[in-house]
């Protein structure tokens, strides 16, 4: 098109200039936004992949720890052993002395070979010099002392106290934890326990990822010095200078420079260091900018021409086709608009025609998702209702097999019986109303079932009058209150729970009253707050509930008896009630 043709366009051109200036300012500033945002996801996203790493490594490392605690708790936990060494090193007889030696040294000698994985070396030191070591494939005896600071130790550490560090040995750097104890026949003589591990298999999972990766690792024991690697006094002066705060974090050295995240075992208080380069973490950011800047250059491109293209197209009739699309609403979405003669613009007739169909084919289409919706709330409680706690139904069947080895055959027939009751009454498929007596006796088999966990320490009553016994009501109610009992109002006294029902005109209500510890003022509050159709963490929270609980209660009641449902309750220490109910007559215990 000729410029002297676009400049005879006034409202073309105007509408090209206005649109296209507004374009690229939109994609400008969506592009510094995606840039940034992407920029602070990838940097977040590498900041948390190296504080897994760091996590990892710290857990991999205490579980190590954790296998030479495995060692010394056999060894301080075993009384003939401590009892052997006790003699050995008291006993002046030189036969009873060698016989303790023998016992403590080869027990030691167990403890090592079945400790897995295995540990280099276990010593004990006593107050006198002495000391009996066991490596693997090796067990002596010796009055020389391997650890020349033992006396020094001993003045340290408490009894029951433990101090980790690497030391080098004739095979090599280990790892030791030394641990201070003293004797129940005399608690003022104090010895060590020396558990060692190689040092490259402590650091096993550490030097693997150095090599698979480009990060640095260096852990810091609980003096904040590098034990790994080992004699790294250059990077000890580096780290002693970042700001750690907290258990676990990111810090950078120097502004934006290496990124360190670190981890703080709560276990050996030794601290993970992983540093990435600056070049490693923000080359994917730079990748994201370019494609970013590269992406935003095109669309600009192409938007222009788009724009140019739609100005020339776009007159008059979009004002009226505006106003249409403005007067939508809701309530006349099914309402057909008059067609309007827009002279030659027959392709503008032809939109609104399409719109028209489009209202209608719209208005249908919601009427049909709000109807399904309506159907899947109640597909939703109906599968709800149907739900057993796995948790109750592991531990009756923990019950059953305990009974079964005792060879309590009654008891156990009992209990399968009242279990398959339960199971038969959830998995009925009439349409979630039954009668107060059949809830009664599902809740009763139920408080049977707890009652071998709980014993005296729970009792249940049901003064229900016989003339109410056919009420009928929604299915599973009164279980799901016992259970509500059960888990907030157990403590160490006797529960008492007393199920009841009243009937007052059309309207019955039934209660559930226990003298158990009860509700917090926030719980009460946020039951409240859901009752009233408040969202809060009691809505949140309903969806990790395997019970049929408060919250499938008030959503099943609501629905069935709407605005005429009855909740309510009351709680304080000993006395909590619970009372739901609704009009009478409605629902039908047939399929």
């Amino acid at each position: 098109m000729r410029i002297s043709r676009f400049r005879s366009y006034p409202i073309q051109r105007q509408l090209f200039i206005t649109f296209s200036l507004l374009i690229l300012l939109i994609s400008i500033t969506i592009s510094v936004a995606v840039a940034i945002s992407l920029t602070n996801s990838i940097e977040k996203k590498q900041e948390s992949d190296s504080a897994q790493t760091a996590s990892f490594i710290s857990m991999e490392l205490d579980s190590e720890f954790e296998n030479m605690e495995t060692a010394k708790r056999q060894i301080l936990y075993s009384t003939q052993m401590l009892n052997n060494y006790f003699n050995y090193l008291t006993v002046s007889d030189i036969g009873e002395k060698s016989e303790a030696f023998s016992e403590v040294s080869n027990m030691m000698y167990h403890v090592l070979g079945t400790s897995v994985p295995q540990v280099k070396m276990i010593g004990l030191y006593g107050d006198d010099g002495s000391k009996i070591t066991t490596e693997i494939g090796e067990n002596t005896v010796r009055k020389t002392q391997s650890i020349s600071e033992t006396d020094s130790i001993l003045e340290d550490l408490s009894i029951g106290s433990f101090t980790t560090d690497a030391v080098e040995t004739p095979g090599g750097l280990a790892i030791r934890t030394l641990t201070c104890f003293n004797f129940t026949q005399n608690r003022n003589k104090k010895a060590l326990l020396e558990i060692q591990q190689q040092y490259d298999i402590f650091f096993q999972v550490v030097e693997e990822l150095e090599k698979d990766s480009q990060i640095e690792v260096f852990v810091l024991d609980s003096y904040k010095e590098i034990i790994f690697p080992y004699n790294s006094e250059e990077s000890d002066q580096k780290f002693k200078q970042l700001s750690i705060a907290g258990s676990a974090g990111t810090v950078y050295i120097d502004g934006k420079g290496d990124m360190v995240s670190y981890k703080i075992s709560d276990y050996s208080k030794w601290t993970v260091l992983v540093v990435e380069p600056e070049t490693l973490y923000m080359k994917p950011v730079r990748r994201v900018i370019w494609t970013v800047v590269s992406i935003t250059l095109l669309f600009m491109g192409v938007t222009l021409v788009v724009t140019f293209l739609v100005a020339k197209s776009v007159t008059k009739p979009l004002k009226s086709l505006q106003s249409e699309v403005g007067g939508i609403a809701l309530e006349t979405l099914g309402e057909q608009t008059v067609n309007k003669s827009t002279g030659n613009y027959s392709e503008y007739e032809q939109l609104r025609g399409t719109f028209n169909e489009m209202r209608s084919k719209l208005n249908y289409s919601i009427n049909e998702y709000m109807e399904a919706k309506r159907e899947q709330m109640q597909t939703k409680v109906l599968a709800l209702q149907s739900k057993m706690h796995p948790h109750f139904i592991n531990n009756v069947l923990a019950s059953i097999q305990i009974l079964t080895e005792e060879g309590k055959c009654k008891e156990v027939y009992k209990m399968c019986n009242q279990l398959s009751q339960m199971l038969r009454y959830t998995m009925d498929e009439f349409d979630g109303f039954v009668t107060l007596k059949e809830e009664i006796q599902y809740a009763n088999n139920y408080i049977s079932l707890m009652q071998i966990r709980h014993k005296k320490r729970l009792v249940c009553h049901f003064n229900v009058p016989d003339e109410y016994m056919n009420l009928i009501m929604p299915k599973m109610v009164v279980q799901p209150l016992i259970e509500n009992s059960l888990k907030h109002g157990m403590s160490n006294d006797v529960l008492n729970i007393e199920v009841g029902c009243k009937v007052d005109g059309d309207i019955y209500k039934i209660s559930v009253h226990d003298n158990g510890l009860g509700f917090t003022e926030e719980k009460l509050k946020s039951i409240e707050s859901y009752r009233s159709g408040g969202k809060n963490e009691f809505d949140k929270n309903r969806s990790s509930d395997r019970g049929v609980g408060l919250a499938n209660i008030i959503s099943r009641f609501s629905l069935i008896y709407d605005k005429g449902f009855i909740f309510s309750i009351t709680s304080v220490k000993g006395d909590t009630t619970v009372t739901v109910g609704g009009a009478k007559g409605i629902g039908s215990k047939d399929a």
